[in-house]
């Protein structure tokens, strides 16, 4: 019993002394395009040290990573761009671009929650091939200057046929 209080208290002392930062939308937004533009994927220790998050804070800030990559996505819908975050991938998966089948679980949820509704169907993101199909979206849709003007729903329909 004791144990478990000390180890709840030394969690939270990490997390008092955890050095405040802030990820951007926006700003990962433009870090994310321009790896799509050279057809790269992104580790998920690479998008920390962007934010010179340290290594060992990993643990810690994990699932607000988590929620920030939603919620570029959101920001990505919104915005008639391809879905950048689906290539933000584990450091071992970085040139396949591949994830385990909870991270695909997490982003099917969050295709769920931000994506259009009339769209919602097939924007599931089920297995690697479709998470393939909308890597391959970013990175022909990064090269050029700007995205296609199609209408949003018309592009991630088209991402996961």
């Amino acid at each position: 019993m004791n144990k478990k209080i000390i180890k709840k208290s030394v969690l939270r002392n990490k997390l008092r002394s955890l050095p405040e930062f802030k990820y951007d939308i926006e700003t990962s937004v433009q870090f994310l395009m321009s790896h799509a533009k050279q057809r790269q994927f992104v580790s998920f220790i690479e998008f920390n040290r962007f934010y010179k998050i340290p290594d060992q804070d990993w643990p810690l800030v994990y699932p607000l990573l988590y929620r920030h990559l939603n919620l570029v996505l959101k920001y990505c819908y919104e915005n008639n761009l391809p879905p950048l975050s689906v290539l933000v991938v584990a450091k071992d998966m970085k040139n396949t671009g591949k994830m385990t089948q909870r991270q695909i679980t997490r982003l099917s949820k969050a295709f769920v929650r931000y994506g259009d509704r009339s769209t919602r169907d097939s924007c599931e993101v089920q297995d690697m091939n479709d998470l393939h199909k909308l890597q391959k979206l970013c990175f022909e849709n990064a090269v050029e200057d700007k995205v296609k003007p199609k209408h949003k729903a018309d592009i991630f329909a088209e991402g996961v046929r």
